[in-house]
């Protein structure tokens, strides 16, 4: 799941430079190597697309915005009613699906990450309440998040384990108000942890900077997260759920909020 914010859209995206513009942010430092692998195309091609030097036709402009961002679903609902278009209507329920148990049931993508542990796998059949205990939630919550999870066919039984259906990254600032408490709920989960003394990285640190380098502490952010996508999505075997959480911000803007 995804909730990091990325750069505006170009205004003159119906031109070759804006659309160099919108791939070189979205992006961000993801290789060219990687960018292949995603999508097909070869590093040749990505680089002068990225460089301007050439234009990508609508079907390579689709897979380069899905390969760098993962969101070239969220990228069409805006220009088409995605319900209506046959080639992706299925996908497009999926994922809607898919953000309202994000939403409705936080912990659902927790557990889901747990169903992708080399430890479950090893079990050989489900065990009720193993996950609950692997993630230090109720039972009753295991049980809620598979079921919510079932429900939007994000996952299925065999073999007697529940294993993932298809993988997805989930976007949350849809709703930007859900999404707000989407976030909140997930640092009361790091807060009740930090108290509880469990091993991690809990840091902070107060400043007083310009402007103008907030901005730019903020474009590391969003660099480092876009990278910490990559590594994650590279990532195996698959040993240990991880709860990532970020804040920045300037205080004294909290009169002020967005």
């Amino acid at each position: 799941m995804s909730s990091a914010s990325r750069g505006a859209v170009p205004s003159e995206l119906g031109t070759r430079a804006g659309i160099a513009q919108l791939l070189a942010q979205l992006r961000g430092k993801t290789s060219l190597v990687e960018l292949a692998r995603r999508s097909g195309y070869s590093r040749f091609s990505i680089a002068r697309w990225l460089s301007g030097a050439a234009e990508p036709r609508l079907p390579e402009f689709l897979a380069m915005i899905e390969a760098a961002s993962f969101r070239c679903l969220d990228f069409l609902s805006h220009f088409v009613a995605l319900e209506r278009l046959p080639s992706v209507a299925e996908a497009w329920r999926a994922l809607q699906a898919a953000r309202k148990a994000a939403y409705d049931v936080p912990w659902s993508h927790a557990v889901l990450r747990a169903l992708e542990l080399t430890d479950y796998a090893r079990l050989g059949k489900h065990r009720p309440g193993w996950i609950a205990k692997r993630l230090g939630i109720a039972r009753e919550n295991e049980t809620r998040c598979l079921e919510a999870l079932s429900a939007a066919r994000q996952i299925r039984q065999r073999g007697g384990l529940w294993v993932i259906d298809r993988t997805q990254t989930i976007d949350t600032r849809a709703d930007p108000a859900r999404g707000r408490k989407l976030k909140a709920e997930w640092l009361k989960v790091a807060l009740s942890r930090l108290e509880a003394g469990v091993s991690g990285v809990f840091g902070y640190n107060l400043m007083a900077i310009s402007r103008a380098d907030l901005a730019r502490l903020r474009e590391m952010h969003v660099a480092y997260f876009r990278d910490m996508q990559s590594l994650v999505a590279d990532s195996a075997p698959s040993e240990c759920v991880v709860l990532f959480n970020a804040d920045l911000f300037a205080l004294d803007d909290s009169a002020n909020p967005r």
